[in-house]
C-alpha cells in the first residue's frame, strides 16, 4: 500500500511540475484538482474591469465546479471584492540567514528615512531590479494574513518590514496611495500553491 501512495505522489508532482511549462488538459487538471486539498491550490484572479468577458463567462459557475476557459482548466473558488494597496517593494533575498535579512531591513528602513530614494534603495537591495517595484498594486485581503495586518496597523507613506517566513518572503514596504476594491472571481490552477506563490 505504501508503494502504491509513493508511486500515485510522484505521478501527481510530475503533472503538477510539467503543468509549469506546458498547459494541462483537462483530465490532467482534473487529477490535480482531486488529488491537492484546496487549501494548498493555488489561487488567482479575474478582474471585473480588466478581464470583462472571462469574469462574467465565469460567474456562470458555482463554487468547487472545474471548467475549461481559453484553453486553460480552472476550479471555481468563488466571487470577491479584493482590497489592493499602491506601495513599494523591496524584496530581500530570502537564502539569506534571518539575522542578515533583519540587519539589511533596518539599514533600509534608517536610510529611507534619512532622505534616500526609495527606487535607489530598490536597486541597492532588492532581488528584483524592476522601476515598477517603486509603485505596485498588491492585494491586501487574500491568503495571506500577515499582509493584511500589516497593511491596517500602517499609514499612508510609512515604510515596513512585511516578512512572511512561512511563505519564505522578506519584504521591505513603502505604503502609497489610499486603498481601492474590485470586484473579481476568484479561482484555482492545477498547481500547488508553494510552486507558484508570488507576494
Amino acid at each position: 500500500m505504501r508503494i502504491i501512495v509513493l508511486t500515485c505522489l510522484c505521478v501527481l508532482y510530475a503533472i503538477v511540475g510539467y503543468s509549469q511549462k506546458h498547459s494541462l488538459t483537462y483530465e490532467e487538471a482534473r487529477k490535480v484538482f482531486e488529488t491537492i486539498p484546496t487549501d494548498s491550490l493555488s489561487k488567482i484572479s479575474v478582474y471585473e474591469v480588466e478581464d470583462t468577458l472571462k469574469y462574467n463567462y465565469l460567474l456562470r459557475f458555482k463554487p468547487g465546479e472545474i471548467i475549461t476557459y481559453d484553453n486553460a482548466t480552472y476550479k471555481i473558488s468563488g466571487k470577491k471584492t479584493l482590497y489592493l494597496q499602491h506601495c513599494g517593494k523591496i524584496t530581500i533575498d530570502p537564502k539569506l540567514s534571518l539575522k542578515e535579512i533583519n540587519r539589511i531591513e533596518k539599514v533600509i528602513i534608517e536610510k529611507y528615512k534619512q532622505g534616500e530614494l526609495f527606487e535607489n534603495l530598490i536597486n541597492q537591495y532588492s532581488i528584483i531590479k524592476d522601476a515598477g517595484e517603486a509603485n505596485t498594486i498588491i492585494t491586501i485581503n487574500g491568503w495571506v494574513p500577515e499582509r493584511e495586518k500589516a497593511f491596517k496597523k500602517h499609514e499612508k507613506d510609512k515604510i515596513f518590514a512585511l516578512n512572511v517566513p512561512s511563505l519564505n518572503s522578506y519584504q521591505i514596504i513603502l505604503k502609497r496611495e489610499p486603498m481601492f476594491s474590485e470586484k473579481v472571481v476568484e479561482v484555482y490552477i492545477p498547481e500547488h500553491k508553494s510552486l507558484y506563490y508570488r507576494l
